[in-house]
Protein backbone atom coordinates (compact mmCIF):
# COMPACT_ATOMS: atom_id res chain seq x y z
CA UNK A 1 0.00 0.00 0.00
CA UNK A 2 1.29 3.43 -0.75
CA UNK A 3 2.13 6.30 1.61
CA UNK A 4 -1.34 7.98 0.50
CA UNK A 5 -3.16 4.70 0.97
CA UNK A 6 -1.88 5.02 4.36
CA UNK A 7 -2.81 7.81 5.49
CA UNK A 8 -6.18 7.50 4.04
CA UNK A 9 -6.39 4.04 6.34
CA UNK A 10 -4.87 6.56 9.15
CA UNK A 11 -7.28 9.00 8.59
CA UNK A 12 -10.61 6.81 8.84
CA UNK A 13 -9.10 5.34 12.25
CA UNK A 14 -9.03 8.60 13.50
CA UNK A 15 -12.62 9.34 12.53
CA UNK A 16 -13.83 6.12 14.10
CA UNK A 17 -12.25 6.54 17.21
CA UNK A 18 -13.62 9.89 17.67
CA UNK A 19 -17.06 10.92 18.60
CA UNK A 20 -20.05 12.13 16.36
CA UNK A 21 -19.80 15.73 18.39
CA UNK A 22 -15.78 15.85 18.13
CA UNK A 23 -15.91 14.99 14.35
CA UNK A 24 -18.29 18.18 13.85
CA UNK A 25 -16.25 20.58 16.31
CA UNK A 26 -14.40 22.59 14.05
CA UNK A 27 -11.97 24.03 16.67
CA UNK A 28 -11.26 20.66 17.97
CA UNK A 29 -10.22 19.85 14.61
CA UNK A 30 -8.30 22.71 14.44
CA UNK A 31 -6.15 22.22 17.36
CA UNK A 32 -5.66 18.76 16.46
CA UNK A 33 -4.26 19.51 12.62
CA UNK A 34 -1.96 22.29 14.43
CA UNK A 35 -0.17 19.78 16.80
CA UNK A 36 0.28 17.21 14.32
CA UNK A 37 1.66 19.48 11.70
CA UNK A 38 5.59 19.10 12.86
CA UNK A 39 5.04 15.44 13.45
CA UNK A 40 2.26 14.09 10.47
CA UNK A 41 1.96 16.99 7.56
CA UNK A 42 -0.55 14.63 5.75
CA UNK A 43 -2.74 14.07 8.40
CA UNK A 44 -2.86 17.21 9.54
CA UNK A 45 -3.28 18.38 5.87
CA UNK A 46 -6.51 16.38 5.67
CA UNK A 47 -7.77 17.32 9.30
CA UNK A 48 -7.37 21.01 7.81
CA UNK A 49 -9.29 20.27 4.94
CA UNK A 50 -11.93 18.55 7.03
CA UNK A 51 -12.34 21.75 8.98
CA UNK A 52 -12.86 24.06 5.86
CA UNK A 53 -15.69 22.02 5.44
CA UNK A 54 -16.84 22.76 8.53
CA UNK A 55 -16.34 26.43 8.60
CA UNK A 56 -15.33 27.63 5.57
CA UNK A 57 -15.24 31.17 6.48
CA UNK A 58 -13.26 30.54 9.45
CA UNK A 59 -10.34 33.31 9.52
CA UNK A 60 -7.53 31.12 10.76
CA UNK A 61 -8.68 28.37 8.42
CA UNK A 62 -8.16 30.59 5.40
CA UNK A 63 -4.64 31.91 6.54
CA UNK A 64 -3.21 28.86 7.75
CA UNK A 65 -4.33 26.24 4.69
CA UNK A 66 -2.71 27.80 2.23
CA UNK A 67 0.93 27.01 4.28
CA UNK A 68 0.06 23.45 5.24
CA UNK A 69 -0.79 22.77 1.85
CA UNK A 70 2.59 23.34 0.82
CA UNK A 71 4.59 21.96 2.89
CA UNK A 72 1.93 19.24 2.09
CA UNK A 73 2.90 18.94 -1.59
CA UNK A 74 6.48 19.37 -0.93
CA UNK A 75 6.50 16.20 1.16
CA UNK A 76 3.82 14.19 -1.79
CA UNK A 77 4.74 15.88 -4.81
CA UNK A 78 2.51 13.00 -6.54
CA UNK A 79 -0.34 13.51 -4.55
CA UNK A 80 -1.49 17.26 -5.30
CA UNK A 81 -1.55 15.69 -9.01
CA UNK A 82 -4.98 14.16 -8.61
CA UNK A 83 -7.80 15.75 -7.06
CA UNK A 84 -9.89 15.02 -3.96
CA UNK A 85 -13.01 13.15 -6.22
CA UNK A 86 -10.38 11.19 -7.72
CA UNK A 87 -8.94 10.22 -4.26
CA UNK A 88 -12.26 9.33 -3.23
CA UNK A 89 -12.96 7.32 -6.06
CA UNK A 90 -9.69 5.37 -5.56
CA UNK A 91 -10.79 4.97 -2.16
CA UNK A 92 -13.78 3.22 -3.55
CA UNK A 93 -12.22 0.98 -5.64
CA UNK A 94 -10.09 -0.34 -2.97
CA UNK A 95 -12.87 -1.06 -1.09
CA UNK A 96 -14.44 -3.11 -3.66
CA UNK A 97 -11.33 -4.75 -4.35
CA UNK A 98 -11.20 -5.30 -0.39
CA UNK A 99 -14.65 -6.70 -1.01
CA UNK A 100 -13.95 -9.30 -4.05
CA UNK A 101 -11.11 -10.32 -2.13
CA UNK A 102 -12.89 -11.09 0.89
CA UNK A 103 -15.61 -13.50 -1.69
CA UNK A 104 -15.44 -17.07 -1.59
CA UNK A 105 -13.29 -18.51 -3.50
CA UNK A 106 -16.38 -20.39 -5.22
CA UNK A 107 -17.79 -17.70 -6.41
CA UNK A 108 -14.41 -16.08 -7.69
CA UNK A 109 -14.22 -19.27 -10.01
CA UNK A 110 -17.22 -19.24 -11.05
CA UNK A 111 -17.08 -15.65 -12.21
CA UNK A 112 -13.63 -16.41 -13.97
CA UNK A 113 -15.05 -19.36 -16.02
CA UNK A 114 -17.46 -16.49 -17.85
CA UNK A 115 -16.29 -15.61 -20.87
CA UNK A 116 -14.87 -11.91 -21.10
CA UNK A 117 -16.99 -11.02 -23.74
CA UNK A 118 -19.94 -11.81 -21.46
CA UNK A 119 -18.90 -9.74 -18.40
CA UNK A 120 -19.19 -6.34 -20.21
CA UNK A 121 -22.03 -3.91 -19.08
CA UNK A 122 -24.41 -4.39 -22.14
CA UNK A 123 -24.53 -8.00 -21.64
CA UNK A 124 -24.71 -8.01 -17.70
CA UNK A 125 -27.57 -5.47 -18.07
CA UNK A 126 -29.46 -5.74 -20.93
CA UNK A 127 -28.83 -9.55 -22.29
CA UNK A 128 -29.28 -11.40 -19.12
CA UNK A 129 -32.45 -9.97 -17.71
CA UNK A 130 -33.98 -9.77 -21.81
CA UNK A 131 -33.16 -13.59 -22.01
CA UNK A 132 -34.33 -14.30 -17.75
CA UNK A 133 -37.98 -12.36 -19.15
CA UNK A 134 -38.04 -14.09 -22.95
CA UNK A 135 -37.77 -17.09 -20.72
CA UNK A 136 -40.56 -16.40 -18.09
CA UNK A 137 -42.86 -15.05 -21.37
CA UNK A 138 -42.24 -18.04 -23.75
CA UNK A 139 -41.50 -21.39 -21.61
CA UNK A 140 -43.01 -20.43 -17.97
CA UNK A 141 -45.83 -18.51 -17.80
CA UNK A 142 -49.01 -19.76 -17.77
CA UNK A 143 -51.53 -19.07 -20.42
CA UNK A 144 -54.52 -16.83 -19.86
CA UNK A 145 -58.09 -17.46 -21.58
CA UNK A 146 -60.23 -14.64 -22.51
CA UNK A 147 -63.81 -14.89 -22.75
CA UNK A 148 -65.88 -11.93 -24.22
CA UNK A 149 -69.94 -10.97 -24.18
CA UNK A 150 -71.85 -8.00 -24.82
CA UNK A 151 -75.03 -6.89 -23.12
CA UNK A 152 -76.92 -3.86 -23.38
CA UNK A 153 -79.69 -1.98 -20.76
CA UNK A 154 -83.32 -1.56 -22.69
CA UNK A 155 -86.19 0.03 -21.10
CA UNK A 156 -90.03 -1.08 -22.26
CA UNK A 157 -91.49 1.18 -24.61
CA UNK A 158 -94.35 2.39 -22.52
CA UNK A 159 -95.15 4.82 -25.15
CA UNK A 160 -97.62 2.62 -26.94
CA UNK A 161 -99.82 1.89 -23.55
CA UNK A 162 -101.12 4.85 -23.32
CA UNK A 163 -102.96 8.05 -25.91
CA UNK A 164 -100.80 11.06 -27.33
CA UNK A 165 -102.00 13.18 -24.93
CA UNK A 166 -100.79 11.42 -22.10
CA UNK A 167 -97.87 10.40 -23.96
CA UNK A 168 -96.55 14.17 -24.16
CA UNK A 169 -98.03 15.18 -20.68
CA UNK A 170 -95.84 13.02 -19.35
CA UNK A 171 -92.87 13.49 -21.35
CA UNK A 172 -93.25 10.04 -22.75
CA UNK A 173 -89.88 9.70 -25.98
CA UNK A 174 -87.45 11.02 -23.82
CA UNK A 175 -84.67 8.90 -23.88
CA UNK A 176 -83.38 7.33 -20.26
CA UNK A 177 -80.39 8.44 -19.01
CA UNK A 178 -77.03 6.49 -19.59
CA UNK A 179 -76.28 6.56 -16.17
CA UNK A 180 -77.74 2.85 -16.20
CA UNK A 181 -74.59 1.18 -17.88
CA UNK A 182 -72.31 2.64 -15.91
CA UNK A 183 -73.97 1.17 -13.00
CA UNK A 184 -73.71 -2.15 -14.45
CA UNK A 185 -70.16 -1.75 -14.99
CA UNK A 186 -69.05 -0.37 -10.92
CA UNK A 187 -71.14 -3.39 -10.11
CA UNK A 188 -69.30 -6.16 -11.64
CA UNK A 189 -66.27 -4.61 -10.16
CA UNK A 190 -67.88 -4.38 -7.12
CA UNK A 191 -67.14 -6.35 -3.47
CA UNK A 192 -70.60 -7.57 -3.82
CA UNK A 193 -70.21 -9.20 -7.10
CA UNK A 194 -66.67 -11.09 -5.96
CA UNK A 195 -68.51 -12.15 -3.21
CA UNK A 196 -71.20 -13.64 -5.48
CA UNK A 197 -68.61 -15.57 -7.67
CA UNK A 198 -66.63 -16.85 -4.80
CA UNK A 199 -69.47 -18.28 -3.13
CA UNK A 200 -70.83 -19.91 -6.72
CA UNK A 201 -67.33 -20.45 -8.80
CA UNK A 202 -64.90 -20.43 -5.92
CA UNK A 203 -63.17 -18.04 -7.57
CA UNK A 204 -59.90 -18.06 -5.23
CA UNK A 205 -59.42 -21.34 -5.62
CA UNK A 206 -58.75 -20.98 -9.41
CA UNK A 207 -56.66 -17.82 -9.48
CA UNK A 208 -54.84 -20.04 -6.13
CA UNK A 209 -54.60 -22.86 -8.18
CA UNK A 210 -50.26 -24.15 -7.87
CA UNK A 211 -50.92 -25.07 -12.15
CA UNK A 212 -50.17 -21.16 -12.56
CA UNK A 213 -46.41 -19.92 -12.51
CA UNK A 214 -45.54 -17.97 -9.34
CA UNK A 215 -45.81 -14.53 -10.64
CA UNK A 216 -49.22 -14.65 -11.79
CA UNK A 217 -51.08 -16.98 -9.14
CA UNK A 218 -52.50 -15.19 -6.12
CA UNK A 219 -51.10 -16.34 -3.61
CA UNK A 220 -52.38 -17.47 -0.05
CA UNK A 221 -50.97 -14.81 1.76
CA UNK A 222 -52.34 -12.08 -0.41
CA UNK A 223 -55.21 -9.76 2.02
CA UNK A 224 -58.81 -9.51 0.64
CA UNK A 225 -57.59 -6.21 -0.90
CA UNK A 226 -55.15 -7.84 -2.46
CA UNK A 227 -57.76 -10.21 -3.53
CA UNK A 228 -60.32 -7.85 -4.92
CA UNK A 229 -57.63 -5.75 -6.61
CA UNK A 230 -56.57 -9.11 -8.46
CA UNK A 231 -60.38 -9.51 -9.83
CA UNK A 232 -60.01 -6.24 -11.49
CA UNK A 233 -57.18 -6.67 -13.12
CA UNK A 234 -58.47 -10.07 -14.61
CA UNK A 235 -61.85 -8.46 -15.46
CA UNK A 236 -62.54 -5.71 -18.27
CA UNK A 237 -65.70 -3.82 -18.51
CA UNK A 238 -65.96 -1.37 -21.54
CA UNK A 239 -68.95 1.28 -21.99
CA UNK A 240 -69.47 2.13 -26.10
CA UNK A 241 -70.53 6.11 -25.35
CA UNK A 242 -72.61 5.34 -28.85
CA UNK A 243 -74.15 2.60 -28.43
CA UNK A 244 -74.44 1.73 -25.08
CA UNK A 245 -73.11 -1.78 -25.32
CA UNK A 246 -71.33 -2.97 -22.67
CA UNK A 247 -68.17 -5.10 -23.25
CA UNK A 248 -67.22 -7.76 -20.67
CA UNK A 249 -64.44 -9.65 -20.96
CA UNK A 250 -62.95 -12.39 -18.54
CA UNK A 251 -59.21 -14.00 -18.40
CA UNK A 252 -58.82 -17.37 -16.41
CA UNK A 253 -56.45 -20.07 -16.74
CA UNK A 254 -59.22 -22.23 -18.29
CA UNK A 255 -61.05 -21.77 -21.46
CA UNK A 256 -64.04 -23.83 -19.97
CA UNK A 257 -63.59 -21.92 -16.70
CA UNK A 258 -63.71 -18.38 -18.25
CA UNK A 259 -66.73 -19.28 -20.18
CA UNK A 260 -68.03 -19.85 -16.89
CA UNK A 261 -67.32 -16.68 -15.17
CA UNK A 262 -68.48 -14.48 -17.84
CA UNK A 263 -71.74 -16.56 -17.89
CA UNK A 264 -72.10 -15.69 -14.28
CA UNK A 265 -71.38 -12.24 -14.34
CA UNK A 266 -73.74 -11.49 -17.44
CA UNK A 267 -76.28 -13.61 -14.90
CA UNK A 268 -75.87 -11.48 -11.75
CA UNK A 269 -75.75 -8.42 -13.34
CA UNK A 270 -79.04 -8.64 -14.79
CA UNK A 271 -80.41 -9.67 -11.80
CA UNK A 272 -78.77 -6.65 -10.17
CA UNK A 273 -79.96 -4.07 -12.62
CA UNK A 274 -83.75 -5.77 -12.53
CA UNK A 275 -84.20 -5.75 -8.90
CA UNK A 276 -83.21 -2.07 -8.94
CA UNK A 277 -85.88 -1.26 -11.63
CA UNK A 278 -88.06 -2.91 -9.43
CA UNK A 279 -86.99 -1.32 -6.70
CA UNK A 280 -86.88 2.16 -7.76
CA UNK A 281 -90.80 1.66 -9.27
CA UNK A 282 -91.82 -0.34 -5.88
CA UNK A 283 -91.18 3.12 -3.98
CA UNK A 284 -92.00 5.56 -6.33
CA UNK A 285 -95.36 4.18 -6.88
CA UNK A 286 -95.76 3.82 -3.22
CA UNK A 287 -94.92 7.44 -2.63
CA UNK A 288 -97.55 8.50 -4.62
CA UNK A 289 -100.06 5.54 -3.74
CA UNK A 290 -99.68 7.69 -0.18
CA UNK A 291 -99.98 11.36 -1.33
CA UNK A 292 -103.13 10.10 -3.45
CA UNK A 293 -104.74 8.61 -0.50
CA UNK A 294 -104.53 12.60 1.49
CA UNK A 295 -106.15 14.48 -1.76
CA UNK A 296 -108.83 11.33 -1.72
CA UNK A 297 -109.56 12.10 2.07
CA UNK A 298 -109.62 15.51 1.67
CA UNK A 299 -112.15 15.18 -1.13
CA UNK A 300 -114.29 12.74 0.83
CA UNK A 301 -114.23 15.21 3.60
CA UNK A 302 -115.25 17.76 1.37
CA UNK A 303 -118.39 16.05 -0.02
CA UNK A 304 -119.44 15.35 3.16
CA UNK A 305 -119.37 18.60 4.64
CA UNK A 306 -121.46 19.74 1.44
CA UNK A 307 -123.65 17.36 1.96
CA UNK A 308 -124.38 17.70 6.17
CA UNK A 309 -124.90 21.58 5.28
CA UNK A 310 -127.64 20.56 2.58
CA UNK A 311 -129.26 17.74 4.98
CA UNK A 312 -129.06 20.37 8.02
CA UNK A 313 -131.38 23.04 6.17
CA UNK A 314 -132.75 20.66 3.76
CA UNK A 315 -131.72 22.44 0.71
CA UNK A 316 -130.55 20.52 -2.55
CA UNK A 317 -129.19 24.17 -3.89
CA UNK A 318 -129.41 27.34 -1.88
CA UNK A 319 -128.76 29.58 -4.83
CA UNK A 320 -131.99 27.78 -6.83
CA UNK A 321 -134.38 28.36 -3.47
CA UNK A 322 -133.31 32.29 -3.53
CA UNK A 323 -134.42 32.55 -6.86
CA UNK A 324 -137.73 30.70 -6.33
CA UNK A 325 -138.05 32.82 -3.35
CA UNK A 326 -137.41 36.38 -5.79
CA UNK A 327 -139.52 34.85 -8.30
CA UNK A 328 -142.43 34.59 -5.69
CA UNK A 329 -141.54 37.74 -4.27
CA UNK A 330 -141.84 39.82 -7.58
CA UNK A 331 -145.10 37.84 -8.47
CA UNK A 332 -146.93 38.92 -5.47
CA UNK A 333 -145.53 42.20 -6.01
CA UNK A 334 -147.04 41.80 -9.49
CA UNK A 335 -150.62 40.46 -7.78
CA UNK A 336 -150.19 43.28 -5.23
CA UNK A 337 -150.05 46.16 -7.67
CA UNK A 338 -153.12 44.90 -9.82
CA UNK A 339 -155.60 44.62 -6.69
CA UNK A 340 -154.14 47.85 -5.68
CA UNK A 341 -155.35 49.25 -8.96
CA UNK A 342 -158.89 47.37 -9.34
CA UNK A 343 -159.52 48.62 -5.93
CA UNK A 344 -159.09 52.38 -6.91
CA UNK A 345 -161.69 51.51 -9.74
CA UNK A 346 -164.00 49.66 -7.61
CA UNK A 347 -164.31 52.89 -5.22
CA UNK A 348 -164.77 55.11 -8.10
CA UNK A 349 -167.91 53.69 -8.51
CA UNK A 350 -169.22 51.87 -5.66
CA UNK A 351 -168.78 52.53 -1.66
CA UNK A 352 -166.37 51.45 0.69
CA UNK A 353 -169.07 48.90 2.49
CA UNK A 354 -169.57 47.33 -0.86
CA UNK A 355 -168.89 43.54 -1.10
CA UNK A 356 -166.34 43.59 -4.03
CA UNK A 357 -164.34 46.51 -2.01
CA UNK A 358 -164.32 44.73 1.00
CA UNK A 359 -163.65 41.84 -0.58
CA UNK A 360 -160.65 43.32 -2.80
CA UNK A 361 -159.03 44.47 0.22
CA UNK A 362 -158.93 41.87 2.18
CA UNK A 363 -156.70 40.49 -0.72
CA UNK A 364 -155.23 43.67 -0.99
CA UNK A 365 -154.14 43.28 3.09
CA UNK A 366 -153.11 39.36 2.51
CA UNK A 367 -151.42 39.98 -0.34
CA UNK A 368 -149.56 42.90 1.84
CA UNK A 369 -148.62 40.18 4.76
CA UNK A 370 -147.39 37.16 2.16
CA UNK A 371 -145.02 39.91 0.61
CA UNK A 372 -143.79 41.02 4.08
CA UNK A 373 -143.46 37.52 4.74
CA UNK A 374 -141.55 36.98 1.82
CA UNK A 375 -138.87 39.99 1.81
CA UNK A 376 -138.33 38.93 5.50
CA UNK A 377 -137.36 36.14 4.16
CA UNK A 378 -134.99 37.26 1.83
CA UNK A 379 -133.56 39.99 4.49
CA UNK A 380 -129.79 39.11 6.16
CA UNK A 381 -131.42 41.31 8.89
CA UNK A 382 -134.11 38.68 9.44
CA UNK A 383 -133.54 35.30 10.93
CA UNK A 384 -136.53 33.11 9.17
CA UNK A 385 -136.70 29.36 9.68
CA UNK A 386 -136.12 27.43 5.86
CA UNK A 387 -135.45 24.29 6.71
CA UNK A 388 -139.50 23.29 6.61
CA UNK A 389 -138.65 20.18 7.84
CA UNK A 390 -135.61 20.79 9.98
CA UNK A 391 -135.96 20.73 13.92
CA UNK A 392 -135.72 24.15 16.62
CA UNK A 393 -132.34 23.34 17.21
CA UNK A 394 -131.29 24.03 13.98
CA UNK A 395 -129.86 28.17 13.96
CA UNK A 396 -132.29 30.54 11.84
CA UNK A 397 -130.43 32.05 8.59
CA UNK A 398 -131.23 34.12 6.34
CA UNK A 399 -130.92 32.94 2.68
CA UNK A 400 -127.92 34.94 2.23
CA UNK A 401 -126.25 33.69 5.04
CA UNK A 402 -127.24 30.20 3.64
CA UNK A 403 -125.79 31.30 -0.14
CA UNK A 404 -122.48 32.35 1.53
CA UNK A 405 -121.78 29.10 3.68
CA UNK A 406 -123.46 26.69 0.36
CA UNK A 407 -120.32 28.65 -1.33
CA UNK A 408 -117.78 28.15 1.21
CA UNK A 409 -118.58 24.43 0.95
CA UNK A 410 -118.90 24.60 -2.49
CA UNK A 411 -115.61 26.34 -3.06
CA UNK A 412 -113.74 23.74 -0.97
CA UNK A 413 -115.57 20.99 -2.41
CA UNK A 414 -114.35 21.90 -6.42
CA UNK A 415 -110.88 22.66 -4.84
CA UNK A 416 -110.68 19.23 -3.59
CA UNK A 417 -112.00 18.24 -6.98
CA UNK A 418 -109.39 19.83 -8.76
CA UNK A 419 -106.50 18.59 -6.46
CA UNK A 420 -108.36 15.23 -6.52
CA UNK A 421 -107.76 15.48 -10.13
CA UNK A 422 -104.61 16.71 -10.52
CA UNK A 423 -103.22 13.79 -8.06
CA UNK A 424 -105.01 11.44 -10.44
CA UNK A 425 -103.22 12.46 -13.23
CA UNK A 426 -99.88 12.57 -11.29
CA UNK A 427 -100.76 8.81 -10.48
CA UNK A 428 -101.24 7.88 -13.80
CA UNK A 429 -98.21 9.58 -14.75
CA UNK A 430 -96.19 8.03 -11.98
CA UNK A 431 -97.20 4.85 -13.11
CA UNK A 432 -95.80 5.43 -16.56
CA UNK A 433 -92.76 6.89 -14.91
CA UNK A 434 -92.76 3.45 -12.78
CA UNK A 435 -93.26 1.07 -15.51
CA UNK A 436 -90.22 3.52 -17.46
CA UNK A 437 -87.68 2.57 -14.67
CA UNK A 438 -87.94 -1.05 -14.99
CA UNK A 439 -84.31 -2.05 -16.87
CA UNK A 440 -83.82 -5.29 -18.75
CA UNK A 441 -80.42 -6.47 -19.60
CA UNK A 442 -80.00 -7.91 -23.32
CA UNK A 443 -77.78 -10.09 -24.27
CA UNK A 444 -75.72 -8.71 -27.40
CA UNK A 445 -73.56 -11.55 -27.36
CA UNK A 446 -73.10 -14.78 -25.35
CA UNK A 447 -69.96 -15.41 -23.50
CA UNK A 448 -67.21 -17.12 -25.93
CA UNK A 449 -65.53 -19.93 -25.29
CA UNK A 450 -61.67 -19.41 -26.35
CA UNK A 451 -59.86 -22.00 -28.25
CA UNK A 452 -56.46 -19.90 -27.94
CA UNK A 453 -54.31 -18.41 -25.30
CA UNK A 454 -54.74 -14.92 -25.48
CA UNK A 455 -52.47 -13.73 -22.66
CA UNK A 456 -49.20 -13.15 -22.11
CA UNK A 457 -48.48 -11.38 -25.20
CA UNK A 458 -44.61 -13.01 -25.62
CA UNK A 459 -43.75 -10.84 -28.35
CA UNK A 460 -44.76 -7.63 -27.33
CA UNK A 461 -43.97 -8.12 -23.65
CA UNK A 462 -40.39 -8.86 -24.85
CA UNK A 463 -39.99 -6.43 -27.54
CA UNK A 464 -41.39 -3.46 -25.10
CA UNK A 465 -38.94 -4.91 -21.81
CA UNK A 466 -36.43 -4.56 -24.26
CA UNK A 467 -36.85 -0.95 -25.32
CA UNK A 468 -37.06 -0.67 -21.98
CA UNK A 469 -33.68 -1.84 -20.68
CA UNK A 470 -32.03 -0.49 -23.62
CA UNK A 471 -33.50 3.41 -22.60
CA UNK A 472 -32.16 2.69 -19.20
CA UNK A 473 -29.18 1.57 -20.02
CA UNK A 474 -28.48 4.28 -22.35
CA UNK A 475 -29.29 6.81 -19.76
CA UNK A 476 -27.34 4.60 -17.25
CA UNK A 477 -24.40 5.54 -19.72
CA UNK A 478 -24.97 9.51 -20.03
CA UNK A 479 -25.17 9.64 -16.08
CA UNK A 480 -21.85 7.93 -16.09
CA UNK A 481 -19.90 10.00 -18.76
CA UNK A 482 -21.56 12.91 -17.07
CA UNK A 483 -19.96 12.18 -13.66
CA UNK A 484 -16.67 11.20 -14.91
CA UNK A 485 -16.92 14.56 -17.12
CA UNK A 486 -17.55 16.79 -13.98
CA UNK A 487 -15.05 14.53 -11.64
Amino acid sequence: MSDLGLVNERFRELKSSLSSEQWGDAEYLLVMSKSLRTEDIAMSFRLIQRVKNLAPSHPEVTSLLPEIRREFKQNYPDAMKVSSRTLARRNVSMKLKDLIKKTPAKSQSLWSKIPKRYQTPVYLWVVLPLLCFAFYQLIWASDRFESQSQVIVKQPDSSSLMDPAMALLTGMGVPASGTDVYLVERYIYSRDMLNYLEAQLNVKDHYQSKSIDLFSRLHSWHSREDFADYYRQHISVEVDSLSSVITIRVQAYSADYAQALNNELVRRAEWYINSVGHYMAKEQMAFMQQEHEVVENKLREAQNRLLSFQEQYNLLDPAAEGMALQEITYSIEAQLSVKQAELKALKTVMSDSAPEVISASSEIEALSEQLKLERNRLSPNKKIDMTRAAGDDIPQLSVGEILAMYSDHKVAMELALQAYTSSLVSLEKARIEAYRQLQYLVTVETATQPEDAKYPMASYNILLFALVLLMLFGIGNIIRATIRELA
